[in-house]
């Protein structure tokens, strides 16, 4: 019974700051773990002070349950640049990765600028198929640095990497772009990769530029 209580301990808080609802208090006699519980506690403070504090010793606390409650703080404004930015750092750790990941790829849907950029400059450190996904995603971004981060990378990751195909893919989808940059970036990238999916695309992006 102990690691279910635990799992839906983590639910809980994960969504408690959108839904308003009482934090998570866990039972623990580990220093540590008390520490990581009254931060993700604090969360939920109307002082914005309190919350900022609380995601500062989120972010130097290690293991799962302080980065569940960085993503959920990811929900409040006041503190989600701090946040994204601590699990930026996170996602180097491999026990943490995973999650981490799944926070700055989260964040990637941020009605604030500086957060998706944040979040994409995360990903891109990080090479692994999922935040391969996240990049691929951000190509559609409105702020013209976030996509272009992500088309960089893809390029970079498109020459040689555990997702290269998936990043060809994403150079490709690229060449739709409504930013020039975007586009000319995305085909520098192609003209990199030696590989048969890269001239379709090369000869996608030629047709494309003959008809405007």
């Amino acid at each position: 019974m102990a690691p279910v209580r635990r799992f839906l301990g983590v639910l809980f808080v994960s969504g408690a700051m959108a839904v308003g609802a009482a934090p998570f208090a866990a039972e623990s006699s580990d220093p540590d773990d008390r520490v990581v519980e009254a931060a993700i506690a604090q969360l939920h403070s109307r002082s914005k002070a309190e919350r900022r504090s609380a995601v500062e010793r989120l972010a130097e606390a290690h293991g799962a349950r302080a980065t569940e409650g960085l993503i959920a703080a990811l929900d409040d404004s006041t503190v989600s640049v701090a946040a994204v930015d601590a699990l930026a750092r996170r996602a180097h750790d491999r026990t943490l990765s995973r999650r981490a990941i799944e926070g700055l790829i989260h964040a990637l849907d941020d009605p604030e600028a500086r957060v998706r950029q944040s979040a994409v400059r995360g990903l891109a450190e990080v090479d692994t198929p999922r935040s391969t996904e996240g990049l691929i995603h951000s190509l559609d971004d409105p702020e013209g640095e976030v996509a272009r981060t992500a088309v960089t990378t893809l390029a970079r990751r498109a020459r040689g990497s555990i997702s290269e195909e998936r990043a060809t893919e994403g150079l490709i989808r690229a060449l739709d772009s409504d930013e020039p940059d975007v586009r000319r970036r995305a085909v520098d990238g192609l003209r990199a990769v030696d590989s048969e999916r890269a001239r379709q695309g090369l000869g996608r992006a030629a047709a494309a530029s003959s008809a405007r």
